[in-house]
């Protein structure tokens, strides 16, 4: 989830942060804010999800709508129509569907650390992505 996405991978931390701030997530949160500012998320987006707020000005209509389907599947179990509408103009069907999993993916571990009370780690940083990252890419020049 973290190397293979054709998501945007800021756009896939804002979202997975938005997600785990939701259901509740302090280890993912903790992991996952050095990344999405390694990324190029900004302190006042981490500010605004920190607090729930996905209508933040300092969010694009990209953002906004990508955040806001995030909240309502979180949330709600589903998007709306309107919500499914809305971030379809701005991105692929191929990356709504990994939208989708990586949010479902990061409140199941969200559930899994909070129920056995894991202890939060030090932030492992964008070391842990950047590898991923590379592995993928050795691995796809292999092929």
């Amino acid at each position: 989830l973290l190397g293979k996405l054709k998501l945007d991978a800021r756009l896939r931390e804002l979202c997975l942060l938005h997600a785990v701030k939701l259901e509740g997530g302090d280890y993912e949160w903790v992991q996952h804010v050095p990344i999405a500012l390694d990324l190029g998320a900004n302190q006042a987006q981490i500010d605004a999800l920190s607090k729930g707020d996905d209508k933040a000005a300092c969010f694009s209509a990209l953002e906004k709508a990508a955040l806001r389907f995030t909240r309502e599947v979180v949330v709600d179990g589903r998007a709306s129509e309107a919500a499914l509408a809305e971030l379809r103009q701005h991105v692929t069907v191929r990356e709504v569907v990994e939208l989708i999993i990586m949010a479902g993916f990061y409140i199941t571990l969200a559930r899994l650390t909070e129920s056995l009370g894991v202890e939060n780690d030090p932030p492992m940083g964008s070391a842990l992505i950047r590898s991923i990252e590379k592995r993928v890419q050795s691995a796809k020049a292999k092929t």
